[in-house]
């Protein structure tokens, strides 16, 4: 238990890092509300901030802010275990965009750089020049490799390449591979810098 004595704004930056995780802490999981929101879709418009027994208002505005303020997302591209076709439906599931030669018992999701309605319309407009593409030069799918303290600024404002984290080997940009081992080395707490000759 933990008393609002405090103006959030008057506190440290210590003190105000301790304030969000609590009220991170106390949020309920996401399938949790998933399945608050959909018993509540059956008799009104659904709305976290009526179940007040299990969110506070200030976890509330916590939540809030870090979805709006959300510049990307993952999108599901693969069924997870235990998924039935109905949650299949309802997820959006994309089975048409899983990456092939991945084994099965990983779970395929794709981040999207952008909101899920740009997200929307660049497909619609790359399906549209779909029959213009020169076929000598396909759409890939490559990997980027960040270890995890790097991801908070990836979500928040994209693959950036203002400040150097491994070097510029091959010029100014962000670097991805199409072996998935390559991005791995780089995701790992201790990068191991690769660079093939």
């Amino acid at each position: 238990m933990s008393v609002y004595n405090q103006n959030f704004d008057d506190l440290d930056e210590i003190g105000k890092a301790e304030s969000i995780v609590m009220l991170l802490e106390t949020l309920p999981p996401v399938k949790e509300m998933k399945t608050y929101l959909l018993q509540m879709s059956r008799f009104s418009d659904p709305s976290l901030k009526t179940w007040k027994d299990r969110i506070s208002p200030a976890a509330l505005g916590m939540l809030r802010w870090i979805i709006a303020s959300n510049r990307s997302c993952l999108v599901q591209v693969d069924r997870c275990p235990g998924q039935d076709d109905a949650e299949v439906v309802m997820s959006k599931v994309r089975l048409d965009q899983r990456v092939s030669n991945v084994t099965d018992n990983w779970v395929q999701f794709r981040f999207a750089q952008g909101s899920p309605d740009k997200e929307q319309r660049f497909l619609n407009a790359l399906r549209a020049q779909q029959a213009n593409f020169d076929p000598q030069f396909p759409s890939i799918f490559a990997w980027h490799g960040s270890p995890l303290p790097n991801w908070h600024s990836i979500i928040r404002s994209g693959l950036d390449f203002k400040e150097v984290s491994h070097g510029r080997a091959y010029g100014h940009g962000v670097y991805h591979a199409q072996d998935q081992a390559v991005s791995v080395g780089y995701a790992a707490p201790n990068q191991v810098s690769f660079h093939p000759h």
